[in-house]
């Protein structure tokens, strides 16, 4: 990825980001913090591209590593968009 060096830059980037996703394509995110990660949130990244592969899915839903959602003690957390 090409350095950012001005706000310009950032929105340019942030235009091209959101003209590559479909608006009505499922996004997994899953928590990657801190705490989440001591939790074994890569397991469960990898569980669900598994999952995802064996149901046909792969390409269709995108997958999203996060930072902290802010509930570490309920780790690892994963929300399903748009559905929420």
């Amino acid at each position: 990825m090409p350095r950012l060096n001005s706000i310009a830059d950032l929105e340019r980037r942030r235009s091209e980001l959101l003209a590559d996703h479909a608006a009505d394509q499922p996004c997994v995110t899953i928590c990657s913090g801190t705490g989440c990660h001591a939790l074994r949130s890569d397991k469960v990244n990898q569980a669900v591209v598994d999952e995802l592969q064996r149901q046909g899915l792969d390409g269709r839903v995108d997958i999203l590593r996060t930072g902290c959602h802010g509930f570490c003690e309920r780790g690892t957390i994963v929300t399903i968009l748009p559905l929420g």
